[in-house]
């Protein structure tokens, strides 16, 4: 007679399991009666390793949620006597996202032409930044900002970018620049993951007798 008792296992995406020990637990009236023990997780069991002799599971393979990886999986686990009398227990695997990914801009650099008379509130282009992360917060945006951007008398940014609409736009009136001078700097992405990760994309800005409306009709 069996009694084998249902087991969860929760652990993070990237982490690698050690062989489990089962916290399941299975008695036997038959003294000195071996027993093996077998694994059934459906289309998911290939992502684990198993032991038949004591039912410890460890993973078989990468687990990466981001890329496709199941975050919850179901299995029987059966155990088995030497007279194939058996029983089962349902065991359930959840696997966290972790935060693995950092914030992405499409581009690494950016070079736009500008005219100094430029009207503030042009759009200067679009820039896309994406989290592949799977899950909230590790995908989330907390903090977009600009390094080594000048700013003006009273200390207001010439640029400014919206991660909703993805758009890099004039923010202040660039007058004192002269054709054939630029701008370098950088606008920087922070995650809301633990750890916070970061992505850097580099702009230069030239200024150039250029007419914009065109590429925004």
């Amino acid at each position: 007679m069996y009694d084998l008792l249902n087991d969860a296992i929760f652990i993070q995406a990237g982490t690698q399991l050690t062989p489990y020990p089962p916290s399941y637990v299975f008695s036997d009236v038959d003294a000195g009666d071996r027993h093996f023990f077998t694994l059934d997780c459906g289309q998911n069991t290939r992502y684990f390793s198993f032991d038949t002799t004591n039912g410890a599971i460890s993973f078989g393979r990468a687990v990466d949620v981001d890329g496709g990886a199941p975050r919850q999986t179901s299995c029987k686990v059966k155990v088995y006597d030497q007279g194939h009398l058996s029983d089962s227990a349902d065991l359930y695997i959840t696997v966290y996202d972790v935060n693995d990914n950092a914030p992405r801009f499409d581009q690494k650099y950016y070079t736009y032409s500008l005219s100094p008379g430029v009207t503030p509130g042009t759009v200067v282009g679009l820039i896309t930044l994406t989290d592949a992360d799977l899950t909230s917060p590790h995908n989330a945006i907390g903090r977009l900002w600009f390094e080594n951007e000048p700013k003006d008398a009273n200390g207001q940014e010439y640029f400014s970018y919206n991660n909703v609409t993805k758009e890099f736009t004039v923010a202040q009136n660039l007058s004192q620049y002269f054709f054939g001078s630029y701008l370098e700097f950088q606008l920087k992405a922070r995650d809301l993951g633990s750890p916070q990760l970061e992505a850097t994309a580099n702009i230069v800005i030239l200024f150039e007798p250029v007419d914009l409306t065109f590429k925004f009709a």
